[in-house]
């Protein structure tokens, strides 16, 4: 979720010109009945968008139709779903990926001047009635949240349809030498952040114990050549140096909060590099943006990699392929409050249950603690 977020605000900066110029609009319309209806229907949208889907229900049943829904809503059905979904995968992908890093880079050399458009709004704000202004500050409120909720749906919706796909073909077995072993085990998993960053930690702390081993090891074989007690505080001052240098490090090394600490400050880090871009803007170029619409384009490109990483870290193939036979068989029948049976064959429901309530329900992001 922080990661749309901060994508989103990311995004924010594109569009403020265009932000200010509506601002203004707003600010210069009179009447006061149409910012009403405006803030009504803001509100009214934010409200259908916080309470759908509903996901708390008085009655059982229902739930148990509301569960029963969001497993078989990620089927594919029909050949018309089939081309819908892969339409919206295109459609996603030229918008959202190629559309969006084309738009930030023919933006890159655009200079927005701040002090400019604030005197702009603060004299739109001193011309205008106090009533009128708290209505145009609660308007600005809504259509800002407004923004963030429908760019989550968004993202959400078209991640559902990425989803969809792959447990097409995750259990498909016409797919399964190119999706299954080259594309998603190959490619994806093996240019996946979140495996080259275990995989950098594990083989420095190989070298820091190989290193350590080797060091210690010679020491000791070059201590045992003279008189022990002559040399023992020699020999307690390198074990202090080496337990300094090279043990600590292996217990940062083998502190798994310590060490997902640091994964979170470096999938964020081009975050606070623009940060740190925007507070150079605003001190040393007199309140002008002018280099963060130069490293816009390049950032998009780092999140986009960052947010594709944690995607595929956060499936699970054998939940995936248990919902592929769930969602693709012939004949489903509940046997009895344990037991599925599935074409024929005898499956554990309770292992149904823990899949929806650790990795469906969780929008499919796995669950360490039940895998």
């Amino acid at each position: 979720m922080m990661t749309t977020i901060f994508f989103i605000f990311s995004n924010f900066f594109i569009l403020l010109k265009l932000i200010f110029i509506f601002l203004s609009k707003i600010f210069l319309i009179n009447m006061s009945n149409i910012k009403y209806i405006l803030i009504l229907w803001c509100s009214f949208l934010l409200y259908l968008i916080r309470i759908y889907p509903p996901k708390r229900f008085k009655i059982l049943s229902k739930y148990r139709k509301y569960k029963l829904n969001l497993m078989t809503k990620y089927k594919l059905k029909t050949t018309t779903e089939k081309i819908y979904n892969i339409c919206v995968i295109l459609l996603g992908f030229f918008i959202f990926i190629v559309g969006l890093f084309f738009f930030r880079y023919v933006n890159s050399n655009q200079i927005l001047d701040l002090k400019e458009k604030y005197m702009l709004l603060k004299q739109l704000y001193n011309t205008t009635p106090l009533h009128v202004s708290f209505l145009n500050i609660s308007l600005l409120i809504l259509i800002f949240f407004l923004y963030i909720c429908v760019f989550i749906r968004i993202l959400k919706y078209y991640k559902y349809h990425i989803i969809k796909r792959h447990l097409y073909f995750i259990g498909n077995l016409e797919s399964y030498n190119f999706y299954e072993k080259y594309f998603l085990n190959q490619f994806c998993f093996t240019i996946n952040f979140c495996h080259i960053y275990t995989k950098f930690l594990n083989k420095i702390e190989t070298l820091f114990k190989n290193f350590y081993y080797k060091k210690v090891n010679k020491k000791q074989l070059n201590f045992m050549e003279v008189d022990f007690e002559l040399v023992f505080a020699e020999y307690e001052e390198m074990l202090k140096y080496y337990d300094k240098y090279f043990i600590n490090p292996l217990k940062f090394l083998n502190d798994t909060k310590k060490t997902m600490l640091l994964f979170e400050i470096i999938i964020r880090i081009h975050y606070i590099f623009l940060i740190i871009i925007l507070i150079y803007d605003i001190i040393f170029n007199d309140f002008k943006i002018i280099l963060i619409y130069n490293v816009l384009p390049w950032t998009f490109l780092i999140d986009f990699y960052i947010r594709f990483s944690l995607f595929v870290d956060n499936l699970w193939s054998p939940h995936d392929k248990y919902l592929n036979t769930i969602l693709y068989s012939k004949h489903l029948e509940i046997w009895d409050k344990n037991t599925l049976i599935i074409d024929g064959e005898f499956y554990d429901y309770n292992h149904a249950k823990i899949i929806y309530r650790t990795y469906v329900a969780r929008d499919f992001v796995k669950d360490f603690n039940n895998l």
